[in-house]
């Protein structure tokens, strides 16, 4: 998720403290500024924002030589969209400069392989409001045989490896990496928890980077073969306000992926299978990029035909603010207005945290690639976004954190459990086979 907040930061190791955004932030004046140093060249087009050259002229002298060689190597030109303005002109820049773009906080979308005929099916402001049950089957204590299987200790467990890596930069051999250890995390809890589990693990290979999104499809037999997939997503990569630099991503957005991990490991264990809908986890890959890795999969989706009847996403869910009542953000903006009342409806039943609305903005994370198609999508977050992780995209945005939870990210693992329970149905026909641990 891309936080808008104000750098404060020291600059000698870009450890960067930052403060809080506003609910809805204010657009920064683009304006020319004096040159960058010498040794770095900047493409003649970039919209420098007041915040760059003194970020620039401060930056370490190895790092600004990092910078230059990363603008030279990713200089293949991307389209990028700034602004949701219908009147806003797209921009196109060379790929590297994505990180001059993250460093003045400005935030952008990858339209370079936009196809305009795909987009024409947003039509999710006529979505009918009755698109979703108007009540709620579960309840926590109903849905406790499946709850039981969620074990913090495996979620610090899972996190802290995740973590370990140097960052998840889409574009780095870090990211492939960390991208293989997450889709050979999930095959071990599919061998040994449930191997019988109508399980199958697709890497979802990109056009221009190698870490590849990882799509989990569960069905089973009751489930008819077209009927539209429930789908529940995080991203996988993370990345530093410079992208070569350590970014552990904790919460950003380690913490949705422990919660999706958690989620799969509690449904095996429990024996639970779809009955209604097949589902799909969805770990994006290069959301970091601009939505890249789900802007392919939600264009393949949609040229190929496929129906999803919801879309569930979460980023950063693991952070709770000193000071305030811990709590499920609830995004109001870019999102599906009857899935997101769904949600309202049901949170209460499997949480006892409050729900709160609040807007992330725009090019918040990948549930807006789902949206830009037509499909139904929303997204749960932390807290209220002026009470965000105030670390994302540096090197502090780790576990150790005093405000870091993973009884908060908890909470998300019962929502989507119950969200799956509630949209997939509920097949308790034969469960000889699970393994229980």
């Amino acid at each position: 998720m891309v936080l808008m907040s104000k750098l404060v930061a020291t600059l000698a190791t870009l450890t960067v403290a930052v403060t809080a955004a506003p609910a809805s932030p204010p657009q920064v004046a683009l304006t020319l500024a004096p040159p960058a140093p010498p040794h770095l060249v900047i493409p003649p087009n970039f919209p420098r924002s007041p915040l760059l050259e003194p970020i620039l002229s401060q930056l370490d002298p190895d790092h600004a030589s990092q910078l230059t060689h990363h603008l030279t190597r990713y200089s293949d030109l991307r389209t990028l969209r700034l602004s949701d303005d219908p009147l806003a002109l797209d921009l196109v820049l060379p790929e590297g400069a994505k990180a001059l773009l993250r460093l003045q906080q400005t935030r952008f979308i990858d339209t370079t392989d936009d196809d305009w005929d795909l987009l024409a099916h947003n039509h999710n402001d006529d979505e009918p409001p009755s698109s979703y049950p108007d009540t709620v089957t579960h309840n926590a204590t109903s849905l406790a045989p499946l709850f039981n299987h969620i074990h913090l200790g495996e979620m610090h467990h899972f996190l802290a490896n995740l973590t370990s890596f140097f960052n998840r930069y889409y574009r780095s051999q870090y990211g492939l990496q960390s991208q293989q250890f997450l889709q050979a995390h999930i095959e071990h809890l599919h061998a040994t928890l449930n191997p019988r589990a109508n399980l199958t693990i697709v890497p979802f290979a990109h056009s221009t980077w190698s870490q590849r999104t990882l799509i989990v499809r569960w069905t089973s037999p009751s489930v008819p073969p077209s009927a539209p997939a429930v789908l529940i997503s995080a991203h996988q990569d993370s990345t530093n306000r410079l992208p070569f630099l350590r970014a552990p991503g904790a919460d950003d957005d380690g913490s949705g992926t422990t919660a999706l991990v958690a989620t799969l490991a509690a449904l095996l264990r429990g024996g639970w299978r779809p009955r209604t809908h097949p589902v799909e986890v969805h770990l994006f890959s290069a959301e970091e990029g601009g939505l890249l890795g789900s802007g392919e999969v939600a264009r393949a989706y949609r040229r190929e035909g496929r129906k999803v009847r919801a879309m569930y996403h979460m980023d950063v869910v693991g952070f709770v603010r000193r000071s305030t009542t811990p709590s499920i953000g609830l995004i109001t903006d870019g999102v599906s207005r009857a899935l997101t009342a769904y949600l309202s409806r049901l949170i209460p039943h499997v949480s006892a945290l409050p729900v709160v609305e609040t807007e992330c903005g725009y090019a918040c994370s990948d549930h807006g690639s789902f949206t830009r198609v037509g499909y139904p999508s929303a997204c749960l977050s932390e807290g209220r976004f002026e009470d965000s992780n105030p670390h994302m995209h540096t090197t502090q945005d780790t576990m150790d954190l005093a405000e870091f939870s993973l009884e908060h990210v908890r909470e998300f693992v019962k929502v989507a459990i119950g969200y799956l329970v509630e949209l997939a149905g509920w097949d308790e026909g034969d469960e000889l086979g699970v393994r229980v641990v």
